[in-house]
This record gives C-alpha cells, structure tokens and sequence, in this order.
C-alpha cells in the first residue's frame, strides 16, 4: 500500500461509492462481478444503471446495477457490502426475494445476489451466507493489482480497500476529541 496515503474511519459507505466508481467505470470489473454471479457476458452497451441505497418494502439493497447481457436479456445485480457489521435477520433471503421480484415484474429476466465484505467476514463456509456469490476486499485488491496499471489511482483504491480489511479486523476505534468529550461531561 501507499506510504503517502492514509485513510482513518472507513465505513460501509465509502465502499458502496468505490463501487459504484468501479461498476459505472469499468466494463472490465464488471464482467468479473458478473462472472461471480453468474450473469454471463455482459454487452458493452447500452452502458449500466448502478443505484445505491435502493429502499424496497423488503429491506435496503446497497447496490443495484441493471446491465444488458451479450444474449440481449437485462440482468439486475443486487449487491449487500459489509465492512463490519453482521448479517440482519433473513437478510440474504430478502436479497433473493427482491432479485426474484424484479424478474417476476419484468424488469429483469436474470437477477443474482452478490455480498462483498471482508475475507474474515465468510468464515469457513461462505455459501451458508445465502447469497448467489460473495466477493472479498482481498479479491477486489487482488484484481486491481493483476488488472489495473499502477497509478496514484489505483494506490489510493487499494489504500481505501486496505483499511476496509483493517477495520474489519479490528472492530470499532472512536477518536477521542477531548474538547467534544469535555462538552459532553457539562
């Protein structure tokens, strides 16, 4: 990683938005998601629909991406990334249920479900997750070191992955702001 490069307080957020970047940039990284899943080749145009935080009656998906496939067919992608809070209650269900809905509707004649997190995060056994398929930051960092050219670019991403993995290993750490923390005693 970038010695120059320092990111403190990365939250689930920051990796949707690395996402989305990735998904709406890269038809490259979007193949090997959709690989993940499943999916098929994906046709470079027209170019995809990525939404983040979709609310359904369900549940929240974090990631939607709607792409044409080589064979003409629309496929939806329904992505849940985790940096280091636990599943919710029947949470993978609800992925499939919405992905399984968007067919029924008409929206989509493939949908798959994908879950992105932390390689400790999987355990032993990862399909027990419930999702179509699951996608590490050590994957993701992996990628970018054998797909992309090196750049200041790609040390920052793969600074931003790195502490993803990092925070997900140590758990939560507040900064103490000892001027808030005075505040606060008053």
């Amino acid at each position: 990683m970038s010695e120059r490069i320092s990111i403190a307080g990365v939250c689930e957020r920051d990796l949707d938005l690395f996402l989305v970047e990735e998904l709406v940039a890269s038809s490259s990284f979007r193949e090997w998601l959709g690989a993940m899943v499943g999916l098929g080749p994906i046709s470079p145009t027209p170019l995809p629909s990525v939404r983040r935080s979709v609310t359904h009656s369900s549940g929240e998906s974090d990631l939607e991406m709607t792409v044409t496939l080589a064979d003409g067919r629309t496929a939806m992608l329904l992505v849940e990334n985790k940096v280091d809070a636990a599943l919710q209650s029947r949470q993978a269900e609800r992925y499939r249920d919405r992905a399984a809905s968007y067919v029924a509707a008409g929206k989509a004649q493939v949908a798959r479900t994908l879950i992105v997190a932390p390689q400790r995060y999987f355990g032993a056994d990862v399909f027990a997750l419930g999702f179509d398929g699951s996608l590490s930051y050590e994957e993701i960092d992996e990628w970018l070191v054998t797909e992309c050219e090196p750049s200041d670019r790609i040390a920052y991403k793969r600074t931003l992955i790195s502490a993803a993995a990092v925070k997900a290993k140590l758990g939560y750490h507040p900064d103490a702001d000892d001027a808030m923390t005075e505040l606060w005693r008053l």
